[in-house]
């Protein structure tokens, strides 16, 4: 998984806890402010309650007296009435529906208050007409004691049990909103601090450590020190460009030795040339003189030492052709060639050389090979050095197979012998010029060999057991004139090219 993704889940997953402990603390906090509210006025009414309470009491205690009263004696006995309304109606403010019981009792509390102003009013007015001496003053008082003051009180007392039930349930509600919020503060602090733990470690592990790995390997190939392996395996864009950082080593590490061979070959090309040049001017002599001693003797020589001569500088000449063969560029000549009739005639070329070492040549083709565009007496030669090699490789009995087929636009040949092999240090070298394990080869045959292959925009890949033969496959693009600028790639690893 990318890392950018792997973030991104991380930050929603954080985004979803905060909303979600923020959701709970706003709750929590919202019904505590409701309780501590509805607590408040629940108090204040219980406060007022009692105010009610007093003044009633207040109100009743003067009524004893109400023959006497003077005019500043009903102002105050109608003012404490008129408080008590105005008390009540406060109580009555902020109210909801589901407040309906509480506010009855406060109308069941209004009621009496209201008949206990008529009825005192109703004796002032007996007072005033009949005077003291009234017998119906005594009826006020009364209706007063007997039914107005036990409503009242009555009203009072349900009214205060309400408001402290209502109270003690708002102070349960409280309690336990404060426990939910100081759970959720515990809960939101706790689930931080193993965030920020998780965070870190993910943070270091995705992309911190990674970084380290990756600019520790940077330092070792920048050193000099090529194809160094960084240990990252994951596939996120760091660890991509881990394995581009390694590409990267791999083919400066690739072109460095190139640079090197290339040098090296030219120092010996250099060397070589300046080498056969002066030794060839010194042969031609020799075998000049020697077919003039020849003719001169009539062509009769009893030792025959001037044919031996002549046979010798051959055979040199022949060899430092080669040897200067190998260091000249590879010239192609493409023209349109069909392998399915070439393959089997290499097969019967060489079969007069297999023979004479006991080694049995054989030859497959899979399907019909394409029509190439290619140098077809180059890759000619190509395949002959292969199956010359596959057979001086096997012992008496031994077998070479020579196979074909194709597959898209490219064309697969196989060289396969059952012969000694080649130890992984003869396989590293393999393709360089002027290596080889024969006492009498020049080390020029694969070397050509691949920059033909090469050059036609094809590779050649080698699999090779010590003890148990060689396998060499040839890869050759159909159309190599338009192939042949893309950059060929050799290989001495066990790898499938038919994949």
């Amino acid at each position: 998984m990318l890392i950018k993704t792997r973030l991104q889940l991380l930050f929603a997953f954080l985004v979803i806890v905060f909303l979600s402990t923020g959701g709970l603390m706003i709750g929590a906090l919202q019904d505590l402010e409701k309780a501590v509210t509805e607590g408040s006025s629940g108090r204040l009414r219980l406060i007022q309650s009692g105010q009610i309470r007093d003044q009633i009491l207040s109100a009743s205690a003067e009524v004893e007296d109400l023959a006497n009263w003077n005019a500043e004696d009903r102002s105050r006995f109608f003012g404490l009435l008129e408080s008590c309304k105005e008390t009540i109606q406060q109580m009555r403010l902020g109210l909801t529906g589901e407040d309906d019981p509480l506010k009855g009792t406060i109308e069941s509390l209004s009621r009496p208050v209201t008949d206990f102003g008529r009825a005192v009013t109703r004796a002032l007015r007996y007072l005033d007409e009949e005077g003291p001496a009234s017998r119906r003053l005594n009826l006020p008082r009364n209706w007063l004691k007997t039914r107005l003051i036990p409503e009242i009180t009555e009203s009072l007392q349900e009214l205060e049990q309400q408001l402290q039930s209502r109270l003690a349930i708002l102070d349960k509600l409280a309690v336990v909103n404060y426990q939910r919020i100081k759970i959720v503060f515990l809960g939101t602090g706790l689930s931080l601090i193993l965030l920020g733990i998780v965070f870190f470690y993910l943070v270091r592990r995705w992309i911190v450590t990674p970084l380290e790995l990756l600019s520790a390997a940077t330092r070792e190939i920048s050193s000099g020190k090529y194809g160094e392996t960084i240990s990252i395996a994951s596939e996120s864009e760091i660890g991509q460009l881990a394995r581009d950082v390694e590409s990267m080593s791999e083919e400066i590490s690739r072109a460095q030795s190139q640079l090197v061979d290339r040098e090296r070959l030219a120092a010996v090309g250099e060397m070589t040339a300046t080498i056969a040049h002066n030794i060839r001017n010194p042969l031609g002599s020799i075998r000049a003189l020697a077919q003039g001693r020849m003719r001169s003797d009539g062509g009769s020589d009893p030792d025959m030492s001037m044919q031996t001569i002549l046979e010798t500088v051959d055979r040199a000449d022949r060899w430092l052709k080669d040897l200067l063969k190998g260091l000249k560029p590879i010239q192609l000549t493409y023209g349109e060639a069909q392998l399915d009739s070439r393959l089997p005639a290499l097969c019967e070329a060489v079969s007069g050389y297999a023979d004479k070492r006991q080694v049995s040549v054989k030859c497959q083709i899979t399907g019909t090979l394409p029509a190439a565009r290619i140098d077809e007496r180059k890759i000619e030669q190509s395949i002959l050095v292969l199956l010359n090699n596959a057979i001086e490789s096997c012992n008496p009995g031994g077998v070479v197979s020579l196979s074909g087929r194709s597959s898209g636009d490219e064309i697969f040949i196989e060289v396969q012998d059952t012969g000694h092999g080649m130890t992984a240090e003869v396989l590293a070298q393999l393709f360089k010029p002027y290596f080889t394990t024969k006492k009498s080869g020049l080390g020029l045959g694969l070397s050509l060999t691949q920059r033909i292959v090469v050059g036609h925009g094809g590779k050649i890949e080698v699999e090779s057991e010590s003890g148990k033969g060689s396998r060499f496959l040839l890869t050759i693009p159909t159309d190599s004139q338009n192939a042949s600028g893309q950059k060929g790639t050799e290989h001495g690893t066990n790898s499938d090219p038919r994949r």
